[in-house]
């Protein structure tokens, strides 16, 4: 996660959070990683309150499931008041 908020890092951070309100990409919003392209969040549709990634989409067929990691994870700074928490993991 260090390196993410540095911007060292060769993955993207396919969503964060500021004033909770999450940013693109959200569930339904098409992205890439890496070079690979067509890949889609899928969303628990019954939490209305945020969206909860079940799993990822590659060109329109489930590729690679989610979940929720436990609150052991803890947050790193960024600097400037800004920190990055990893809440679900895919693969």
């Amino acid at each position: 996660m260090g390196d993410v908020c540095n911007g060292t890092s060769t993955r993207a951070m396919l969503q964060s959070v500021q004033t909770n309100r999450p940013s693109n990409p959200l569930c339904g919003h098409p992205f890439e990683i890496d070079g690979i392209k067509n890949l889609e969040l899928l969303c628990d549709e019954t939490e209305k309150k945020q969206e909860i990634p079940t799993g990822i989409s590659t060109a329109g067929e489930k590729t690679h499931n989610c979940t929720l990691l436990p609150l052991t994870i803890y947050s790193t700074s960024c600097g400037g008041g800004a920190s990055l928490a990893q809440s679900y993991a895919c693969q």
